[in-house]
């Protein structure tokens, strides 16, 4: 690239993480919406290369590093983006570098890369961020159930009302407990603790406040909460890290008036707190390559009385996306499920699967102004996503023979130009996936597709 990249835009992407969370980096389509709204018509250039970084994982990984020195998992990142994309090597550097700076990782610079030669000692000497510290915290977050649809419900207007109200009860009960608000994102909020009892505490007293108020409430609400206890990176107000990732999962895990929590927090109660969980259920979850235990928190009073939450067949917490490719229009959701039924089935070693969702992208092409649908299935767990993936490829669907993949949201066109993608599923299998950028879409649901037209 002949663009020089502008060292200010990386106050972009910091921002970015700070006031929307680091999920962000793992939704590129949802990133470059943001950016560009931070932008205002700036910096294309630098939001591109964070979106295209973003898909290959290159914040994932510098995140989720713990054993090679970061120097040398920089320069390593930034050859990787040089060799698969072809930008230039400054601009490689400066994308890695970008990340560092936004997710506060520092470089040891005495520290001497072993990598490709594409690569000198003065291009790694690059990779400069900002002091930080590390510490060990509880982090929680408290979600509002059903946000969503009470905005249609009841409107705008009121339902901010309520869900700040809700919003201001959660809160209260931070300070009590010793704890510091980290940011609100969206009707949830995110909160460390010194050490896990306080947590805990804390999300009790939040539960209690927020039933007390909705007694008295026309729009009572519920709250799920989820936290985790661990090393987290602490800098400008804010932490980063796996701790972080993992309480927002364990958060996802919960439904409506419960607590959930992890093992790491169990282990650091005194004996009166840990008669106040029970063992849940084993989780996978997003990034992890074990799986984590999952503690269920009883928090009412009547502590016994309460019937533990029934425990999916899937202990996937997180579903995987797989994409049925040309779908015809007159697909009916019948037929999906028909299509998919022989691979979601389990068997006597291995797990029946579920669809979560159905959903079908509507896409133009420009050049010849015809419309092209891909339907869109979140399978749990993902060993059924596997299967169908493997066993329904280049199988006939509604008259047509169908390529099914893994669906992975890329960008705003969910598409890279002429740019290759390589993703490691199923089963170790390199599967490259091309699609031309200029294409538009648009989401859309199963009942919709047969009527659909472009406007």
């Amino acid at each position: 690239m002949a663009h020089t990249m502008d060292n200010k835009a990386q106050y972009l992407l910091r921002n970015a993480l700070h006031e929307h969370g680091i999920a962000i980096i793992y939704e590129p389509l949802r990133l470059q919406a943001i950016l560009k709204g931070y932008a205002k018509g700036q910096f294309n250039a630098e939001i591109f290369l964070w979106v295209l970084s973003a898909t290959e994982g290159i914040a994932d990984k510098l995140l989720k590093n713990n054993s090679v020195p970061l120097k040398v998992l920089a320069a390593t990142l930034s050859l990787q983006l040089y060799e698969n994309f072809r930008i230039d090597k400054s601009s490689a550097i400066w994308t890695v570098n970008s990340w560092m700076f936004a997710l506060n990782l520092k470089v040891d610079l005495n520290l001497t890369p072993t990598v490709n030669t594409h690569f000198s000692d003065r291009d790694t000497e690059y990779f400069f961020t900002p002091e930080q510290t590390t510490r060990k915290l509880a982090v929680l977050f408290a979600d509002i159930c059903g946000s969503t649809s009470l905005y249609d419900d009841i409107g705008d207007d009121l339902a901010r009302h309520f869900t700040a109200n809700c919003i201001k009860t959660m809160v209260s009960q931070i300070s009590p407990h010793k704890g510091t608000l980290i940011k609100t994102i969206g009707d949830e909020i995110m909160c460390t603790f010194p050490n896990a009892k306080l947590a805990l505490n804390a999300a009790c007293a939040m539960q209690y406040a927020v039933k007390n108020s909705a007694a008295d409430s026309k729009q009572p609400l519920s709250i799920r909460i989820g936290f985790h206890y661990g090393v987290v990176i602490c800098e400008a107000n804010d932490v980063f890290g796996d701790t972080v990732n993992v309480a927002a999962r364990v958060a996802g895990i919960a439904k409506a008036d419960q607590i959930m929590t992890t093992a790491a927090v169990y282990a650091e109660l005194p004996v009166t707190l840990q008669n106040q969980t029970r063992q849940f259920k084993r989780a996978d979850l997003k990034g992890k390559q074990e799986q984590c235990e999952i503690y269920w928190v009883l928090w009412k009073e009547d502590n016994e009385a309460q019937p533990l939450p029934i425990a999916p067949h899937s202990v996937t917490s997180l579903y995987t996306k797989v994409i049925l490719k040309y779908i015809p229009q007159s697909t009916t959701y019948r037929q999906i499920l028909q299509f998919v039924e022989p691979a979601l089935k389990g068997g006597i070693f291995s797990k029946s699967g579920t669809i979560e969702r159905i959903s079908v992208l509507a896409q133009k092409n420009k050049d010849s102004d015809t419309l092209e649908f891909h339907a869109i299935l979140s399978i749990q767990p993902d060993e059924a996503a596997k299967r169908i993936i493997k066993k329904r490829h280049r199988k006939q669907l509604n008259g047509r023979i169908i390529a099914v993949n893994e669906y992975i949201e890329r960008s705003v066109n969910n598409g890279r130009g002429i740019i290759h993608t390589k993703d490691r599923f199923p089963d170790g299998q390199r599967i490259a996936d091309r699609r031309d950028i200029k294409k538009p879409f648009r989401l859309i649901t199963i009942e919709q597709l047969k009527d659909f037209i472009w406007t």
